[in-house]
């Protein structure tokens, strides 16, 4: 059993899922895929849910990581 929240915003979607306080899984992928099994990510973290959740937060909600944003630039 697990908890399972999904988030769309921006260009990306958070998936995040609990299967207990230590062990969680986030996960940010494109809009364009399932949700439950993507084929593509941007970025995914697993261990303890406290870490994981608090990683997932410091993610900025308007660029995929890994992606070089400079403020005020036009997305590609």
């Amino acid at each position: 059993m697990a908890v399972v929240g999904v988030r769309a915003h921006d260009d990306v979607i958070d998936v995040v899922e609990i299967l207990g306080e230590d062990e969680a899984v986030a996960t940010r992928m494109p809009p364009d895929q399932d949700v439950l099994a993507p084929r593509r990510i941007h970025w995914r973290e697993q261990g303890p849910a406290s870490v994981v959740l608090a990683r997932l937060l410091l993610l900025a909600d308007d660029h995929v990581p890994g992606k070089l944003h400079l403020p005020g630039s036009a997305s590609a």
